[in-house]
């Protein structure tokens, strides 16, 4: 990876590369958060007058040249996905040692799961203009033919406007293509990330998730409406 370590951040755990300079770009300035596929840092780049984050692809799937050409394919796609209910990708590109990134818009705001687990429910008027930037999004991305396939309320993000309304935003479009070329969706990565959420997927994409269309989507959509209004998931089995 084009990396030039200019300062380490003391807070920084173990393994961090805040501090970092990506490609000569985007310095890495706070981690914020880990997944089982990527993580994800914010910088200190501004684009278009909007704070960026960079998302950086594990280490331990970058030798995999089917997941590699994924997740640089998923990330262009995202691309030409400019809508206010879809978080915006600015850059895709792969660093010198094959490190692919994908810079996109720093979001502030807390995740729909934030809201709805451990039983927590969204008053109706809210749960609605929330389900309204859902579909919004979902919307502009279908009519560019790109089905999300991994919906749920983590990959929901709600901020807040000047009026106190939440605001929604998409993100982690496409990245269940770039998890079913790491391994499925049933298998668990090194940092034991289930790949794939069952309980919001449709039955046709837990039976073949690579031949499913909008309609999974807008299954999914239904399924965090339902455990807004009641506090409760629409299938608890294990």
């Amino acid at each position: 990876m084009s990396l030039v370590v200019t300062t380490t951040s003391p807070q920084a755990p173990p393994g961090s590369l805040v501090g970092a300079v990506l490609s000569r770009k985007y310095k890495l300035v706070r981690l914020i958060g880990e997944g089982g596929m990527g993580v994800v840092y914010a910088t200190d780049q501004k684009q278009d007058g909007l704070s960026v984050a960079v998302k950086i692809l594990r280490q331990e799937f970058i030798s995999d040249p089917q997941v590699l050409a994924r997740f640089l394919e998923e990330g262009r796609t995202c691309q030409r996905l400019i809508h206010p209910n879809i978080v915006r990708v600015f850059d895709v590109a792969q660093a010198e040692d094959s490190s692919p990134y994908i810079a996109m818009e720093l979001l502030e705001g807390v995740p729909l799961s934030a809201y709805t687990k451990n039983g927590g429910r969204v008053p109706l008027a809210q749960a609605a203009t929330i389900m309204q930037g859902i579909l919004a999004g979902l919307a502009a991305a279908h009519a560019q033919g790109v089905v999300h396939r991994d919906l749920k309320p983590d990959n929901v993000f709600l901020s807040r406007d000047a009026a106190g309304q939440f605001h929604v935003k998409l993100v982690d479009f496409g990245i269940a293509k770039v998890m079913d070329a790491a391994g499925g969706m049933g298998k668990k990565t090194q940092t034991g990330m289930l790949l794939g959420t069952p309980a919001y997927m449709s039955p046709e994409q837990i039976k073949n998730a690579k031949d499913v269309d909008a309609r999974a989507d807008l299954w999914s959509a239904a399924i965090m409406l339902y455990e807004m209004l009641t506090g409760r998931v629409a299938f608890p089995a294990p």
